[in-house]
């Protein structure tokens, strides 16, 4: 069966020139984005550095298997880093910055000790 996404519904009369999706007419105009590319590109740095992060002590804790307090201070740290992607905002520019800066530069020599 053959169909055609871009056109609307028969039972949809829209003036011509109106873009239609799946939900229904576009509004004229489109609102602004709440943020621009760059904050976005920044934002989802962030979070990729925080689940890199992440990833690795998830991989210290299942190969390495670490004294007791080595294993306590990977878990604080694991949650720590999970609440602070819970609540990072793409405006918050100097959170971001902080988060690019400091995780992005962690070497794994870094992250053993």
């Amino acid at each position: 069966m053959n169909v055609n996404r871009n056109t609307q519904p028969a039972s949809t009369v829209l003036p011509p020139g109106v873009p239609f999706v799946a939900g229904g007419p576009l509004p004229d105009p489109l609102p602004p984005p709440a943020w621009t590319q760059d904050e976005a590109i920044a934002y989802e740095c962030a979070c990729d550095c925080i689940t890199h992060l992440s990833a690795i002590y998830t991989a210290e804790l299942y190969y390495d298997k670490p004294s007791p307090e080595r294993r306590a201070a990977l878990e604080l740290e694991q949650s720590r880093l999970h609440e602070e992607r819970r609540t990072l905002r793409v405006k918050d520019h100097d959170k971001i910055a902080r988060i690019r800066s400091e995780y992005g530069a962690l070497s794994p020599a870094d992250l053993a000790a």
